[in-house]
C-alpha cells in the first residue's frame, strides 16, 4: 500500500510538472498505457496467465477507460488550480470504494472506521473552499472544481470496479491487461478526434508513467 501511495504520487507529480507545457494529455496517457500493457503482458507470460473470460476482460477494459478519463480531468484540474489542493481532493475517492464495500458486498466496517471516512470527507469540504476574493486569481475556481470532480468520479468508480474484481477472484492479471489495452484503444480513439500534434516529450513521459503505474 505505501509502495503505491508513492508510485500515484510520483505519477501525480509528473502529471502537474507537464500541465500548461504544450503536452497532449491525452498522448502522453496513450504511451503510458501502452508501456504498461507491454511490461504486464510481460510479467504474465513470465508467470502465468489464468483463463480469459469476457466478464474479466470487459471489466478491466471499463477500468482502463475510467483511469484513463480520470487522469484526463486530472490533468486539466492541475492545470485550472493548485497541485496542493488538487490531489489530496481526489484521493479522497477512496471513500466510494470503502462505502460500496459495506453496502454492497457487506463488509464491516468498524466506528473507528466510520470515524475516518467522516473526517475525509470533512476535509475535503474544508479543503476545496476558497475564500470570493482569490476564486477569480490564480484559481479558475469552477473549472477547477468541475474537473476535480470529474476526475473523483471516475477513481470512484474504478474502486468500486476493482472490489468486484477482486470479490468474485478474477485472475489480476487478465484484469490488469484487459485494463491497459482497453485504456489504450479508447485514448488512441480519443486522439483521432482531437487530432493533436504528436511530440516526442510525450512519450518520453509517458513510458516513465506507465512503468511506475
Amino acid at each position: 500500500a505505501v509502495v503505491t501511495m508513492m508510485c500515484f504520487g510520483i505519477n501525480n507529480f509528473i502529471f502537474k510538472l507537464t500541465a500548461g507545457k504544450n503536452v497532449s494529455k491525452v498522448h502522453m496517457q496513450f504511451f503510458f498505457y501502452v508501456v504498461a500493457f507491454l511490461l504486464m503482458l510481460t510479467y504474465g507470460l513470465m508467470t502465468s496467465i489464468g483463463t480469459v473470460q469476457l466478464v474479466p476482460v470487459l471489466i478491466g477494459a471499463m477500468i482502463g477507460i475510467l483511469n484513463a478519463n480520470g487522469n484526463i480531468q486530472m490533468a486539466k484540474a492541475f492545470e485550472k488550480g493548485p497541485a496542493s489542493l488538487t490531489s489530496p481532493l481526489i484521493s479522497t475517492n477512496a471513500i466510494v470504494p470503502i462505502l460500496s464495500a459495506a453496502i454492497i458486498f457487506h463488509e464491516e466496517i468498524t466506528l473507528l472506521q466510520w470515524g475516518g471516512i467522516l473526517l475525509m470527507m470533512f476535509s475535503a469540504v474544508v479543503i476545496q473552499y476558497t475564500p470570493a476574493a482569490a476564486k477569480g486569481a490564480a484559481v479558475q475556481y469552477k473549472s477547477w472544481l468541475f474537473h476535480v470532480a470529474l476526475s473523483f468520479s471516475s477513481f470512484g468508480v474504478l474502486g468500486i470496479l476493482m472490489k468486484t474484481s477482486t470479490h468474485h477472484h478474477y485472475d489480476t492479471i487478465v484484469v490488469l491487461m484487459s485494463m491497459y489495452a482497453g485504456g489504450a484503444i479508447y485514448l488512441f480513439i480519443m486522439s483521432l478526434l482531437q487530432n493533436e500534434e504528436w511530440h516526442a516529450l510525450e512519450a518520453k513521459w509517458g513510458a516513465v508513467i506507465g512503468t511506475i503505474s
